[in-house]
């Protein structure tokens, strides 16, 4: 009996350190708001207003249009393929922050089909970067001309934002209902998955008829440091025409930051009867200061 006794002292207390050893691990769970509060304040790194993020992105997506087949179907088939190689400028844009836009992408095409663009240098510094005071409208008119490359409503999709952490940026939290996903683990970080759900009017991004294009999807975050390591954005004005934009982070030697270093897009127009699918990179990210 004695012994029947010991033991069950012994499997009891076995039990209760284990039970203790997990509460202690749930305990130091982060709830999804410390989650949001650290990514929050890391994202401020890029809305530092001394400097501006420029980075060299090359992209190509194929145009595709349903047809019907010879069984009765459809099919996507491919019309054109564009290429190009861009200078992109993550300019912080302080004015615009209450907007919801503490900071604004440009981009300057230097060689579209692997020909050069005018002399292939990029116009963006002259106006964004050594100037004291930027010249946010001429950037903005040389970013649309990419829309050049694209047909349609579709267009919109080159003018999608890339460092999608402008929706975790304290001025936008409030635009999102947030909830939590499962953990996955990135490049040897354990991330947590923040599900978002754009609500209410008007939306940060819009349609190209400038109509209201709410935005979901997720974010997944080091809880530690509140970087984004992954993101996927699904984007539209209807069931009809909507983005996906999936994009991966990797961490930069240079600015010490999580940035974008690759994208996989999809675009949908139902209504058209068309279809686009992009990939892309971005490389040499550096930390420009700006003129005084």
């Amino acid at each position: 009996m004695r012994r029947v006794a010991r033991l069950s002292l012994t499997l009891l207390a076995a039990f209760l350190l284990i039970a203790s050893a997990r509460g202690a691990v749930f305990a130091q769970q982060p709830t999804l708001e410390e989650v949001l509060a650290k990514a929050a304040q890391y994202v401020t790194a890029f809305a530092d207003p001394s400097r501006a993020l420029v980075c060299e992105e090359a992209y190509e997506h194929t145009y595709y249009r349903r047809m019907m087949n010879t069984g009765g179907g459809s099919e996507r088939v491919p019309q054109n393929t564009r290429r190009w190689v861009a200078e992109k400028v993550v300019m912080p844009t302080p004015t615009e922050e209450k907007a919801g836009f503490p900071w604004i992408e440009f981009r300057d095409i230097v060689s579209l089909d692997k020909k050069p663009a005018r002399d292939g240098v990029s116009r963006l510094p002259k106006l964004l970067i050594e100037p004291k005071v930027p010249n946010l409208a001429e950037a903005l008119q040389i970013t649309k001309e990419s829309t050049g490359t694209q047909v349609g409503r579709l267009e919109r999709m080159v003018v999608l934002p890339r460092l999608l952490s402008v929706f975790l940026h304290a001025v936008n939290q409030p635009r999102f209902t947030f909830s939590k996903g499962g953990n996955r683990t990135i490049k040897g970080v354990k991330t947590v998955e923040a599900k978002f759900q754009e609500k209410g009017s008007p939306t940060i991004l819009k349609s190209s008829s400038g109509q209201d294009a709410p935005s979901n999807g997720s974010f997944w975050i080091d809880p530690a440091t509140g970087a984004v390591l992954a993101s996927f954005l699904k984007n539209g004005d209807s069931s009809a025409v909507y983005d996906e934009l999936t994009i991966t982070y990797a961490l930069d030697a240079a600015t010490n930051l999580w940035l974008p270093a690759s994208l996989g897009e999809r675009m949908f127009d139902s209504e058209d009867e068309k279809e686009i699918d992009g990939k892309g990179t971005f490389t040499n990210w550096r930390a420009v200061p700006r003129g005084k």
